[in-house]
């Protein structure tokens, strides 16, 4: 069995916003509570809202209302030890470093799985919680030992060590690490928060820049000596291109604010990676690999 722990990317930064987010997770379930506030959520609301106000981190607009993560469980458990294993973790992930927690258990014919929210202003020093990477961790000496800061490695971690605690049958080859390592010795990348977003979002100037290479790709008769000419004629503009070392970067003119936004061929060759590999299993038919690209 392999458990999964994720954190949403879409910031709540209103009081409003963080009310319909807990009306949201508690909307189709009777199984919810907190730790160190009330199981009562309006109750926990209120709770939440006293400690941000008195840090003055109660601005609409300014600061973050939220920490929101989903964990989920990926075979049969049963309730009772789905809420040992969430309380377990919000008592040492959270409350021990000075953080409040509401957690919601879903049971669905789909999926098993918890919402947690956390008041991210810590109640004994005021201070936001931060959650970075171990690289980026280990990378801000100003980071270290703060109880502000959570590493996102580590909470995995955590959160499988609980699950096991608790019988859950998860194998190493299962585990976040395991698979962790097991990318990087593949030559794999991890995505960024702000590129899952920009792909998931059909709109971003990254996938807008990914569909003209690929109307290029279909409709064009190119090469390594007119792309430049090609790229124009679709909104694009090569900043850069080394035909040894086979690197290329096109850019896009964001008209409101007279900006370029910039990507390599190689960084969409590798996020369009993730994707197939996640989907189909290969990348055989990856089109921003440089010489697939030019058909070289």
């Amino acid at each position: 069995m392999q458990v999964l722990m994720k954190m949403a990317e879409k910031q709540r930064k209103s009081e409003e916003d963080f009310k319909k987010l807990i009306n949201h997770i508690t909307k189709n379930t009777n199984d919810y509570y907190g730790v160190g506030v009330s199981d009562n959520k309006d109750i926990a609301i209120k709770q939440f809202m006293i400690n941000k106000k008195l840090y003055k981190r109660n601005r609409d607009g300014k600061d973050r209302f939220t920490y929101y993560q989903i964990l989920s469980f990926g075979g049969i458990v049963d309730k009772e030890t789905i809420f040992n294993i969430t309380e377990e973790y919000c008592q040492k992930n959270f409350y021990e470093r000075g953080f409040n927690s509401f957690f919601a258990i879903h049971i669905t014919d789909e999926n098993i799985y918890c919402d947690v929210v956390v008041d991210n202003v810590n109640f004994e020093t005021g201070k936001m919680l931060q959650s970075l990477t171990q690289r980026q961790y280990d990378s801000d000496i100003r980071k270290h030992n703060k109880k502000e800061v959570l590493i996102y490695e580590k909470q995995r971690e955590l959160f499988e060590d609980i699950c096991i605690k608790y019988g859950l049958d998860i194998s190493e080859k299962e585990r976040y690490k395991y698979t962790h390592e097991q990318k990087q010795k593949e030559g794999r990348t991890w995505l960024t928060k702000g590129e899952y977003m920009a792909i998931k979002n059909p709109n971003s100037w990254r996938n807008i820049i990914k569909n003209k290479l690929i109307n290029i790709y279909e409709k064009e008769n190119f090469n390594e000596k007119n792309i430049s000419d090609i790229s124009k004629k679709y909104g694009l503009i090569v900043t850069n291109h080394n035909t040894e070392e086979k690197t290329i970067t096109f850019g896009l003119i964001i008209e409101e604010n007279n900006t370029i936004k910039k990507i390599k061929l190689k960084r969409l060759e590798e996020q369009e990676r993730e994707i197939l590999l996640r989907e189909t299993k290969t990348d055989e038919n990856n089109i921003f690999k440089y010489d697939i690209f030019f058909k070289i």
